[in-house]
């Protein structure tokens, strides 16, 4: 995946575990986030309830 932008960027590919499996995505690290966001169809797969 490449990005137009001239700074580093930090993307792993890490195993998300729900109540009903898991399931391995890539994620950007914002150092500064309070919060992470997941897509609904990933939160569904997985029958995690949003909040």
């Amino acid at each position: 995946m490449r990005l137009p932008i001239k700074i580093p960027i930090v993307i792993r590919n890490v195993k998300i575990i729900g109540p009903s499996g898991s399931v391995k995505v890539d994620l950007l690290l914002d150092s500064g986030s309070a919060s992470t966001v997941l897509s609904w169809s990933i939160s569904k797969s997985l029958d995690m309830i949003p909040l």
